[in-house]
C-alpha cells in the first residue's frame, strides 16, 4: 500500500515492467509520457540502476533509490545507495546535473559508465554499461505541486484518491484503469464516500480499513458524482514495489 501526507512538490514513479521480467500488468505511457503538471527542479533519471539523482545547492546526490528487483536484469549487484554524492563520470570531475545528464544521454548503448561517488569517507566507483534504451522498463512520471493533503495510490488499477477538505476524492484515473476497472464508471474529482460498505470520513479511516486487507481480498469502493453513486470493485494488488515519492520543499 502507498499513502503520503505531503505539502510538497511530489514527483510520483510508477515502474511498468516488461512482461518477459517480471509478472505484472504492462502500461503503455501516455500523453506527454510523464505527465508534467508542474515543475520542481531538475531531475537525472538513471533507469539501469533505478535511481533519481539531483542536485541541491553544489551537492549532487541519489535522492531516490528503488528496490533492486525492478532494475533491468544485469544491474542488479551495482552498487549506488541513498545520498550518495556524485563526483565524477568516466574519470571527469561532474560540476552540475547538467553536465551529469548531458554525459548520461549522449552515452551510446553498450558504452561502459563509471560514476565516481563519496558515501561519507569512502569514494567509489558505481559502473555499470548504459542500457538501449529500448528495451528498458517503460515508467511514467508525475509531478504535481499541491497543498497540504494525504493520498492513497494504488496504481496497478490506475486509482489515486486524495483528502481534500473534509472529502475523500478521486485526485487521478491512469490510463491503465480502463483495463483494470473493466466497466467502471470512475472519473478525476468524484467523492470517495464507502470502502467494503464501510462510511469513510477521513483519510485515516481509508487508510487503516484499506491496510487491513490482504492481497487478494475484495475491495469495493462507492463514489459519488452529482448525487449518483456508482461501484468500484477490484482484489487488492500486490504491492510491487514500484511506485515511490520523491519530496522537495517548494523553493529547493
Amino acid at each position: 500500500m502507498k499513502y503520503f501526507h505531503y505539502s510538497f512538490i511530489t514527483l510520483v514513479l510508477l515502474f511498468l515492467l516488461s512482461p518477459a521480467a517480471y509478472a505484472q500488468k504492462k502500461v503503455i505511457r501516455e500523453g506527454g509520457p510523464q505527465m508534467w503538471t508542474s515543475g520542481g527542479g531538475d531531475i537525472v533519471d538513471i533507469p539501469e540502476l533505478a535511481i533519481f539523482i539531483s542536485q541541491e545547492g553544489e551537492k549532487i546526490s541519489v535522492t531516490n533509490v528503488m528496490d533492486v528487483n525492478v532494475r533491468p536484469k544485469g544491474y542488479e549487484d551495482v552498487d549506488i545507495q541513498l545520498e550518495d554524492i556524485i563526483m565524477m563520470a568516466n574519470g571527469k570531475r561532474v560540476k552540475n546535473l547538467s553536465e551529469l545528464k548531458s554525459f548520461y544521454e549522449d552515452s551510446k548503448p553498450g558504452t561502459t559508465i563509471n560514476l565516481g561517488i563519496k558515501r561519507g569517507e569512502k569514494m567509489l566507483i558505481a559502473s555499470f554499461d548504459k542500457a538501449d534504451p529500448e528495451k528498458l522498463p517503460k515508467r511514467k512520471m508525475i509531478i504535481r505541486q499541491s497543498g497540504d493533503e494525504d493520498f492513497l495510490g494504488i496504481p496497478q488499477v490506475g486509482l489515486f484518491i486524495a483528502s481534500k477538505g473534509k472529502k475523500l476524492v478521486v485526485s487521478e484515473v491512469l490510463e491503465n484503469a480502463k483495463e483494470e476497472l473493466p466497466g467502471a464508471d470512475v472519473k478525476q474529482g468524484d467523492e470517495v464516500i464507502k470502502l467494503n460498505g464501510k462510511p469513510l470520513g477521513s483519510f485515516k479511516e481509508l487508510s487503516s480499513q484499506y491496510e487491513k486487507l490482504v492481497v487478494g481480498d475484495k475491495v469495493e469502493f462507492i463514489i459519488s458524482r452529482s448525487g449518483r453513486e456508482h461501484t468500484i470493485s477490484f482484489k487488492k494488488p500486490k504491492d510491487e514495489g514500484g511506485m515511490k515519492v520523491i519530496r522537495r520543499t517548494v523553493g529547493e
